[in-house]
Formats: structure tokens, sequence, C-alpha cells
């Protein structure tokens, strides 16, 4: 998934989870209930089990850039109108 590519948030913003586990970013805005952020972390148990990267972990700084990414942009009315990427 590139997170850098244009009006990615308005893409992602309440679309399921190609498991059907959930939204791959939480439609009201939500960090932890946002799979993408539910996958990189594995808190809760993210849908079909599988923590990402495989065989590796996002390190501390980018997982916190993430989290403020969705956080940030769940915050503002209409989100994804701008483009908005993470930066890290």
């Amino acid at each position: 998934m590139n997170l850098a590519s244009p009006d990615i948030y308005k893409r992602l913003l309440g679309q399921r989870a190609l498991d059907g586990g959930g939204y791959i970013l939480a439609p009201d805005g939500s960090v932890t209930g946002s799979v993408l952020y539910q996958v990189l972390t594995g808190n809760p148990e993210p849908p079909g089990g599988a923590r990402m990267p495989l065989g590796s972990s996002v390190d501390p700084a980018t997982l916190q850039c993430v989290a403020e990414w969705i956080a940030d942009m769940g915050a503002i009315p209409d989100s994804g109108v701008r483009d908005a990427t993470p930066h890290g």
C-alpha cells in the first residue's frame, strides 16, 4: 500500500479490508479502529491475524507518524479533499 499516493485518505476512508474484518481507515477517524493501524501494531490482533510487515515490525517513530496522520485527517471535516500524505 502506497500511503504517499494522491488522495489516499479519501480512497481508503470507510473501505473494508479485504478479509472483511473492519475498515482500512475507520469512518469515524479512529486510530485504533482502523485496520491499517491494527496490522502495524498487532493490537488488537488484526483481521486475518497477520501483523505487517511480515517478519518484522514498524519502528515507533513511523508508527507514531501513521497514528497522527489517521487522527489528524479524521478531525478534518470532509477529510481527503486535499492530498494528505504521511510524513515520517
